[in-house]
């Protein structure tokens, strides 16, 4: 008896630091899973020239220059109940394409993806790169899931990346005087000295084929994920 009450004690004092050490580190990750996730968007201002310059230069490490999404999608997904701004993904939906193209999906305050009962809630954009501005396709979780997986697996061979930006700051750039919908250019946004990939949005007309610009700045967003992800759950590729 004394044999076995002594083994309790010593299987207590082993796990009770071990179980210490699991609550502190299910605390820093739960804590990291509240945090990682900004809907106070606050992007960049840039001029279009500057943005152009920088598509061409993030294009090999991005998948596309540019993409356009009419207005109308656009709300489509900002009009989801408890909308509060909308996730930009880069993907392929033929991993033998040559440009990636961009998928958005609107989202909640907590970084979660949303969409309307029994909607095919992911909208894709053909790239500009090699496609007329009108080429667009509504997915579901599983196509989603498999053309941003095409990027990391196809000829490419990039690793998936998404973006965030606002209700507000996309309202903005739809308001500007005969804007049609919104270009997005991939861009680089800098933090301490770190180069992350991102993307850049701007107000913009589509008549006869053609795309160009509405006036005004472009708002490049400083929520990329990797790093702003709404914890790891919510990602398509950790899905």
């Amino acid at each position: 008896m004394t044999t076995f009450k002594t083994h309790i004690v010593a299987m207590k004092t082993l796990l009770h630091p071990l179980f210490a050490a699991v609550l502190l580190l299910y605390s820093y990750q739960s804590s990291i899973a509240q945090t990682v996730f900004t809907k106070q968007d606050n992007p960049t201002k840039l001029q279009a020239n500057y943005v152009l310059e920088q598509a061409k230069t993030f294009l090999p490490n991005c998948g596309f220059s540019s993409a356009y999404i009419h207005a109308s999608d656009l709300k489509e997904l900002m009009n989801v109940k408890n909308c509060v701004g909308i996730r930009f993904y880069v993907a392929m939906a033929d991993p033998k394409q040559r440009f990636a193209d961009v998928i958005a999906v609107a989202v909640k305050d907590n970084g979660q993806e949303i969409g309307d009962f029994l909607e095919r809630k992911y909208h894709l954009a053909k790239p500009l790169d090699a496609h007329f501005p009108d080429e667009f396709e509504k997915l579901n979780l599983s196509s989603a899931k498999k053309y941003v997986f095409n990027l990391r697996d196809g000829v490419l061979g990039i690793k998936p990346y998404a973006v965030f930006l606002g209700l507000e700051s996309i309202s903005n750039l739809l308001k500007t005087e005969n804007a049609t919908g919104i270009r997005i250019y991939s861009s680089g946004y800098n933090v301490d000295g770190t180069e992350l990939r991102t993307m850049s949005f701007g107000a913009v007309k589509y008549e006869g084929k053609v795309v160009s610009d509405a006036g005004g700045d472009y708002l490049q967003s400083a929520l990329p994920c990797p790093v702003d992800c709404g914890g790891d759950p919510y990602i398509l590729w950790n899905r």
